[in-house]
């Protein structure tokens, strides 16, 4: 009877988390629609919930539980919105972002804080220190490994000319294929499944 009791509750609390992030997600959505500056290409709503959608993937592949899964799917929500603020600082500003609008929907200190160490794990270089950390930080350079590199890379390269960065084109596919030659997933799953996908990408 005991243990039907937890389970009872515990399943009431997925419902409520459940409800709570819909919120979230109507309401950041909102804010990144309304306030992330047109120039930013790659750095958008799109490519937000691209994130979203790579972190469930990666966090299901690895197991993760509810309560986690309900934390990252918001890490991933707010991982970039920092760009209303500073550009070159936005997963400070991001972090407090989170902080000011998650304040209203019962989510603790300690929840708080994975969630903005997820979001500060996907700064370059990314150095997560444990495994939430490490999904996020996978889900944001995902495509990588995938057949929208070069589509994708494209979206970064004009939203760096619009930032003023003089560099020609040849320069740009220098520069891409050193990061992705130098980078390195985290993940177990993306190790095993995505790292030769990545590479094939620079040996083309």
């Amino acid at each position: 009877m005991r243990c039907m009791v937890a389970l009872l509750r515990s399943c009431e609390n997925i419902e409520f988390m459940i409800g709570h992030f819909d919120q979230i997600y109507n309401e950041i959505v909102q804010v990144l629609k309304d306030k992330l500056p047109e120039n930013l290409t790659y750095h958008n709503l799109a490519h937000t919930l691209y994130v979203l959608d790579k972190a469930m993937h990666i966090g299901r592949k690895e197991g993760v539980n509810d309560d986690d899964m309900y934390l990252l799917k918001i890490a991933a929500l707010y991982h970039d919105s920092g760009f209303i603020v500073d550009p070159k600082n936005h997963e400070y500003h991001s972090c407090l972002l989170a902080k000011e609008k998650l304040a209203k929907y019962d989510i603790t200190s300690e929840q708080l804080e994975k969630i903005t160490g997820m979001i500060m794990a996907t700064k370059l270089p990314q150095s997560p220190q444990n495994n939430l950390e490490a999904i996020l930080a996978d889900a944001d350079l995902y495509y990588l490994s995938t057949n929208r590199f070069d589509e994708i890379s494209g979206y970064l390269y004009q939203e760096w000319l619009s930032h003023g960065h003089e560099i020609d084109e040849n320069a740009w596919a220098e520069l891409k294929n050193d990061f992705v030659s130098q980078h390195h997933y985290h993940t177990l799953y993306c190790k095993n499944n995505r790292e030769k996908l990545k590479q094939y990408k620079v040996q083309k």
